[in-house]
């Protein structure tokens, strides 16, 4: 009987892909702020400055014309760059590195004039690793960070061809919940430490915004 519901699951597995269509994409941003200050003709510290890019490609099946499943993996990394008022200025970094993976499904619900509006469901997990680099340039590493994130998204799409189009995921509106898991280095005091969220936009490792571009075959 087990060999049976396999083979059927199989079946019908092969006779989805072969009718599905393959799509690739993903999204790679950069992010960079900082500035400078003058009091008079003299200038001040400048405020810190960050710098943070994430690359996460995705790939999936649009089983038909309204119905995709897939999956995504990413890293990101964000780094801010502090300068002390002392001369010469002392230079301090605090960052993190991190990755993402999970799977997703997304369904069309209305077409018009290029433009479509879906909604995107994904489970995924992601980590990552705080530093600080102190002014003699050593790097002290931080509790790693791990991140369990289940939701549902609007996205906004507009085709450029029956092959390539933009997306707009819409996290800010992103309805799930997050459980965020700090654990200690410290293997003589071991300690975790375990937040809960739920609500909109509640995963602070997204963009409120972010925008992706997709490949059809």
């Amino acid at each position: 009987m087990r060999k049976v519901i396999i083979s059927f699951a199989v079946l019908c597995l092969t006779a989805l892909t072969i009718n599905a269509q393959l799509f690739v994409g993903g999204t790679v941003s950069v992010d960079s702020w900082g500035g400078s200050r003058t009091s008079g003709t003299t200038t001040a510290t400048p405020p810190p400055s960050t710098l943070s890019f994430t690359i996460a490609p995705k790939v999936g099946f649009y089983l038909n014309d309204d119905f995709a499943i897939g999956i995504q993996a990413g890293i990101l990394s964000a780094v801010t760059t502090s300068k002390s008022s002392d001369t010469p200025p002392v230079e301090t970094k605090a960052g993190a590195f991190g990755w993402l993976f999970g799977a997703f499904a997304r369904m069309n619900l209305v077409e018009a004039g290029g433009f479509s509006f879906l909604l995107e469901g994904g489970l995924g997990i992601s980590g990552a690793t705080p530093y600080y680099i102190d002014g003699s340039a050593q790097r002290h590493d931080g509790d790693p960070v791990t991140i369990f994130d289940i939701g549902v998204a609007p996205v906004l799409s507009y085709s450029f061809s029956n092959a390539l189009s933009a997306e707009f995921m819409c996290d800010f509106l992103r309805l799930g919940f997050t459980q965020e898991t700090e654990k200690s280095g410290d293997t003589t005091d071991p300690w975790t430490n375990s937040d809960n969220h739920f609500g909109l936009g509640v995963n602070s490792n997204r963009a409120p915004v972010s925008v992706a571009v997709i490949f059809k075959f």
